[in-house]
C-alpha cells in the first residue's frame, strides 16, 4: 500500500485572483525578487526609523502639503489594509485564514501600492483539501476558524496601533474602524465577484456578530437605485481624515470621500448620480 502523496499548498492562485479584482494595488505570492526594492515586512513599521522614512517620503510625494497626521493615518491604513483585505477575501471566498504576522510585505513607491504573502501558512476546516498538509492547521469548525481570523487580526494590528499612537498618527477607535473596513472590503470583493453582495453582507454580519471592538462604528451597507439600475457600496467605519485638509475644506463640491460615514446619504447619492452621468458622457460609452 502506497502512502498518500504529500501536497505542497500554495495560495498563489488566490493572490492572483484578488490581484485581478483590484486595480489600485498589486497582490502577489512569495518573496520579492532580489532587485525589487521598496518592500518592507509589515512588522518593519514598528521601527520608528522606517516609519518616519516612509512617511517623509509620502509627504514629499504624492501628499505634498498635506498635514503629517493625515498622511500618517493614510500610511497606517495601507500597512494594515492590504493584509486584511486578503484575509477577508480568503475567509469569504475559500474559508481559509492565512497567517499574517511575520508573513506579509508591503511595497512603497510614491505610496504603498502592493502586498506579498510570503508563505502558505494557514488555518482551514476539516474538509479542506489541504487538511493534513505541511504548515496547515486544521480547526474543528467555523467558530474556531473565525476565532483564528480575529486572532491574526489582533496579532498583526495591535502592535502597529501602539507604534503609530506614539507619534499621534492614529487614534485607537479610528484605527479599529479602519481595520474592520479592510476586512469587510475583502468580503465585499469576494461577494461582488463571487456568490453575491447579499451573501457577502450576510457572511460579514455573521462573522462579527457577538464580537466587541474598541470602536463604536461598523461598516455599513448602502444600496441605491439610479435610473432603474441598482448598485451599492459599503460605507466605512474608519475615517481617512481627508475632510480636515485645507483642500477638502475649500472644495465646494465634495468635502468627504464617497464612502465616508460623515457624508449624508442624499449627498452621497448625488455624487453617485454625477459619477454615472459623467461615465455615460465619456467617449466610447454606450448611448
Amino acid at each position: 500500500m502506497t502512502s498518500p502523496a504529500l501536497l505542497t499548498p500554495s495560495l498563489a492562485p488566490s493572490l492572483a485572483r484578488l490581484d485581478s479584482l483590484i486595480e489600485w494595488a498589486s497582490f502577489a505570492y512569495g518573496w520579492p525578487p532580489d532587485r525589487d526594492e521598496g518592500w518592507y515586512r509589515v512588522e518593519a513599521f514598528l521601527n520608528p526609523g522606517i516609519r518616519t522614512m516612509v512617511l517623509e517620503h509620502m509627504l514629499v510625494s504624492p501628499y505634498a502639503g498635506a498635514p503629517r497626521k493625515v498622511v500618517g493615518n493614510y500610511l497606517f491604513r495601507d500597512v494594515i489594509g492590504y493584509p486584511l483585505i486578503l484575509a477577508g477575501y480568503l475567509f469569504m471566498a475559500e474559508r481559509r485564514v492565512p497567517v499574517l504576522s511575520h508573513n506579509t510585505m508591503v511595497h512603497c513607491t510614491e505610496r504603498l501600492d502592493g502586498l506579498r504573502l510570503l508563505e502558505t501558512h494557514a488555518f482551514v476546516l476539516p474538509k479542506d483539501p489541504w487538511a493534513g498538509q505541511p504548515d496547515i492547521e486544521v480547526l474543528p469548525n467555523e467558530q474556531a476558524l473565525t476565532d483564528a481570523l480575529f486572532s491574526e487580526v489582533r496579532r498583526t494590528c495591535e502592535p502597529l496601533i501602539r507604534a503609530f499612537r506614539v507619534e499621534k498618527l492614529v487614534a485607537s477607535a479610528n484605527a479599529w474602524g479602519s481595520i474592520l473596513d479592510s476586512l469587510a472590503y475583502g468580503f465585499e470583493h469576494a461577494g461582488r465577484h463571487g456568490r453575491s453582495l447579499d451573501a457577502a453582507w450576510l457572511d460579514w454580519t455573521r462573522t462579527i456578530a457577538g464580537r466587541s471592538f474598541p470602536t463604536r462604528h461598523r461598516p455599513r451597507r448602502f444600496q441605491y437605485e439610479i435610473e432603474g439600475e441598482s448598485g451599492e457600496c459599503w460605507i466605512r467605519a474608519g475615517c481617512c481624515l481627508w475632510y480636515t485638509t485645507t483642500q477638502a475644506k475649500n472644495d465646494p463640491e465634495q468635502r468627504y470621500c464617497g464612502t465616508c460615514r460623515l457624508m449624508p446619504d442624499n449627498e452621497r447619492l448625488r455624487l453617485l448620480i454625477d459619477y454615472q452621468q459623467n461615465r455615460a458622457d465619456e467617449p466610447g460609452s454606450a448611448s
